[in-house]
């Protein structure tokens, strides 16, 4: 084989590969500004989210140091909550004695009150019914000592008594 031969390309091959080139340099000629914004505009959006991760990164951080100095204070400040809380419940406690005492105490005045209004009627009762036997009494005792001239002899009285009046 000579060196002809073997350095040989078909002519086909030839145009061929210098369409591909034509067509590349084209693209690249056309293509060249939009691709170069298009790259340029995805850095810029990767430098803002790399800053805003960033940013984000910095407000986790202080979030969860206030978030652990609130917890070192919640546990300090727990005994004084706990004590407070313990305070009230015993001044509630007072307060709610004091409420039940005074209420007994009105509730055993108002029975004094009750039980001396009812012996008093009680009374009332008995004088009332001790005059109504003591006038039954009276009236059959009455009946039964006085005769016919002496009941027209008291009627008599009370006529003239009716009329001396008038």
């Amino acid at each position: 084989m000579t060196e002809h031969e073997a350095i040989h390309i078909p002519k086909a091959v030839l145009y061929q590969a210098i369409n591909v080139v034509i067509l590349i340099g084209v693209l690249y000629y056309f293509t060249k500004q939009k691709i170069k914004d298009y790259f340029s505009s995805r850095a810029t959006a990767h430098e803002k989210a790399k800053e805003n991760a960033a940013q984000a990164y910095k407000e986790a951080e202080t979030q969860h140091k206030d978030v652990v100095l609130k917890l070192s204070n919640l546990k300090e400040e727990e005994a004084a909550y706990v004590e407070k809380a313990q305070a009230e419940a015993k001044e509630l406690k007072s307060k709610l004695i004091r409420e039940a005492d005074q209420i007994a105490h009105n509730m055993i005045q108002d029975a004094k009150k009750t039980a001396a209004f009812e012996l008093e009627k009680a009374k009332q009762d008995l004088r009332k019914e001790a005059l109504e036997e003591a006038l039954l009494y009276a009236r059959e005792n009455i009946q039964k000592t006085i005769g016919p001239a002496d009941q027209k002899n008291l009627e008599r009285q009370f006529v003239d008594g009716i009329g001396a009046a008038q």
